[in-house]
């Protein structure tokens, strides 16, 4: 009987080693496939950013301006774990995955509770997801299917051996799908509520989270049961684990979670696309945009006269750091998102001061000089005043002034086109494109009106420092007011009036106590105007933003 027992305790012994071993060899086995599969079939970082990411574009006061789209027509914007609530860590958790912080990407116990809560109400109610394989899902778009799940499977482990637990949440919170095109709760609260995701309530919160899985059905403008039942269900989940007092439990009960849609800011357009325009990179862009500077411009111009064209542009600068703080280039984006702030129009009589105070340096010219203002020949060219009048002997300031041509065309003839192009380039106008000849003096040459503004707030910076030829430009030019303003600026604004060959195009450009400001009118055609004339058009617009910039 000994003999027999003995025999069955080693024969149980020996079962027990061979399914130790059975098991290790197929625990084994499984590692080197899913290594295998891995080694093929690999997740990498760049998986995270499959659907991309948009762009917060923000003013100088940090307020948005514009949340960019990504290539798929949605709004992504990525978070760090440090930037997740922990209302939101928590309420994902306990919702989502309470055992999120222990398992390794799969969840055996959530899958089985999944598959008898299937059984008994005989259709999928739950899929026992964890967060990370909800994250794979929807990384990869994978449906609802068994295969489906175990690649989401295989996936989650892939992820985990990859990341933190703290970096999933955070890649999780970015992408997950959350209604229409949008993707992620920083994305989803801008649009909602119009705040950032750290300046919600705890009800807001949890009306966020209880968009998942159906952010269609449920969402906070569609009155229903579904979204608020989800919410308080969330509520109580966060109250028992000790992460809501009674008191805030009540009151965040008590807040009803439906409500319109604040929508995505959308500020000072053409000044961002301009921004984007020019290969700005990172999640959040910093302009120098001033709100108040940029309502006033725009509120000037929807009040002001447009003067028969479609074609308007103003840039205003800060005039001691040369900062855009406001761009207009149309009266309404809506209607016409054509930039033409930094868009190539003839520049009119606008480049004169620089031609003035290049022949000033050089002691080409000076303030008072005489010069001619007497009929040319140049061959077969006749450059001649726009009034079509002479005055004869003018000193150069008032040819400055009273914007005389044929003062200007023999000043160029002095300095040399070349020099004056050097010029040109020195203060940032861009003289590449054509051919350059004496009519430069006219101007004849393309120039963006942003690149005249910052050209005008060159000069001012030198008159500051004290270039003598630049404070005698600007003498020059503030010795009369722009239209309207006269006896109602308290400061003088220095300013000079263009117009292009055949009226094409109608400037003005200047410098107040502390903006550089560049009016621009035309037709988008580029057909002539009667109105496209400097001092009866864009001036006027121009002495009417100095006043409202006064206030």
């Amino acid at each position: 009987m000994e003999g027999q027992r003995v025999g069955r305790m080693r024969r149980w012994r020996r079962r027990l080693v061979h399914a130790a071993v059975a098991v290790f060899a197929l625990a084994l086995l499984a590692r080197s496939g899913e290594a295998l599969w891995s080694y093929f079939d690999p997740f990498t970082p760049a998986m995270l950013q499959v659907h991309g990411s948009s762009q917060r574009v923000l003013a100088e006061d940090g307020s948005i301006l514009r949340v960019t789209v990504t290539s798929a027509g949605e709004r992504l914007l990525q978070l760090r774990y440090d930037e997740l609530p922990r209302l939101l860590v928590r309420g994902l958790v306990l919702k989502e995955d309470e055992r999120f912080f222990e398992h390794s990407g799969w969840d055996p116990w959530a899958t089985l509770r999944a598959a008898l809560q299937n059984i008994a109400a005989m259709k999928v109610v739950s899929g026992g997801s964890t967060l990370t394989m909800q994250l794979a899902s929807v990384l990869e778009g994978t449906q609802r299917s068994l295969l489906d799940k175990f690649h989401e499977m295989r996936r989650a482990r892939q992820i985990e051996d990859l990341l933190s637990k703290e970096e999933i949440l955070a890649a999780y919170a970015s992408v997950v799908p959350l209604g229409g095109t949008l993707r992620g709760f920083s994305a989803a609260s801008l649009y909602w509520y119009g705040r950032e995701l750290d300046q919600l309530q705890p009800a807001e919160i949890a009306t966020l989270i209880a968009m998942i899985p159906a952010p269609s059905k449920r969402r906070p403008d569609k009155r229903g049961t579904r979204l608020r039942s989800a919410r308080d269900k969330i509520l109580r989940l966060l109250l028992q684990a000790g992460e809501l007092s009674p008191a805030q439990y009540r009151a965040a009960i008590a807040t009803d979670p439906y409500t319109k849609a604040m929508g995505f800011a959308f500020r000072a357009p053409h000044a961002v696309d301009a921004l984007l325009a020019s290969g700005a990179s990172g999640d959040a862009l910093s302009s120098s945009i001033d709100l108040d500077l940029q309502r006033r411009v725009e509120e000037t111009f929807s009040q002001g006269d447009s003067f028969g064209v479609d074609g308007h542009a103003v840039v205003l600068l800060d005039r001691e750091s040369g900062a855009v703080q406001a761009m207009l280039g149309s009266r309404s984006w809506r209607q016409i998102p054509f930039n033409t702030a930094t868009a190539r129009h003839d520049a009119g009589s606008t480049l004169k001061p620089f031609l003035y105070a290049l022949a000033f340096r050089l002691g080409a010219s000076s303030p008072h000089r005489l010069e001619l203002d007497l009929p040319i020949e140049e061959g077969e060219y006749r450059p001649r005043n726009f009034d079509k009048s002479f005055s004869g002997q003018i000193d150069a300031s008032q040819a400055l002034l009273r914007s005389r041509n044929l003062p200007a065309f023999r000043l160029l003839r002095r300095v040399g086109v070349g020099r004056f192009r050097q010029e040109l380039e020195r203060v940032g106008i861009d003289t590449s494109e054509i051919p350059l000849h004496l009519d430069l003096a006219l101007g004849t040459i393309g120039v963006r009106p942003i690149d005249l503004a910052r050209a005008y707030q060159r000069l001012a910076a030198e008159a500051a420092a004290g270039d003598a030829a630049a404070n005698a430009v600007l003498a020059a030019l503030r010795s009369h007011s722009p239209p309207g303003c006269r006896g109602r600026l308290q400061q003088a604004v220095a300013w000079k009036t263009g117009t292009s060959s055949h009226r094409r195009d109608a400037w003005c450009a200047g410098l107040s106590k502390d903006h550089v400001i560049v009016v621009w009118l035309g037709r988008l055609d580029g057909r002539p105007a009667p109105e496209l004339v400097g001092i009866r058009s864009a001036a006027v617009l121009f002495g009417q933003l100095c006043l409202a910039l006064k206030q």
